[in-house]
């Protein structure tokens, strides 16, 4: 992902991560549920293990509320040292992924996550049915940011 490429309207700033995700998960709520009666299969939501948790309850909560043959929740293994985040998130996303809502960093180590390779694949294999969302609350203001 570019940064020429991030319009004003791909970003949104919440008071809080859980705010956040819990606005997303009650739009896409509808999507998952058309994506069962659709396909008949299963739309998933991929996150990270060990992800700070309220970028985790949420998803847990909209899979109790729609029922876990309506939606999965994908949760990416944490890579050994010499592996990266990035590789084992592409691994985990398919023609039913609907979200994927990831760190660029990993609250617990401060490990990286390719958000760049990650959004690229996602918008040439799986758009616009697949989302991306980035939770930067660990690394806004050290890590360069769009201006505009």
């Amino acid at each position: 992902m570019n940064h020429k490429d991030v319009k004003a309207e791909d970003i949104s700033i919440v008071p809080s991560v859980s705010f956040g995700s819990a606005t997303i998960a009650k739009n896409l709520s509808e999507v998952v549920k058309k994506h069962w009666k659709e396909k008949g299969t299963r739309g998933n939501v991929v996150l990270l293990r060990d992800q700070y948790p309220s970028n985790y309850y949420v998803w847990k909560r909209m899979q109790e509320q729609l029922g876990e043959n309506v939606v999965e929740i994908r949760v990416v293994e944490r890579p050994s040292f010499k592996d990266s985040w990035t590789q084992y998130v592409l691994q985990c996303i398919d023609s039913d992924t609907i979200l994927v809502t990831i760190p660029n960093v990993h609250w617990s180590d401060g490990s990286w996550v390719g958000i760049e390779e990650i959004s690229r694949v996602i918008s040439k294999k799986y758009k616009p049915k697949c989302h991306l969302v980035l939770d930067c609350t660990q690394s806004m203001g050290v890590v360069p940011f769009p201006e505009n």
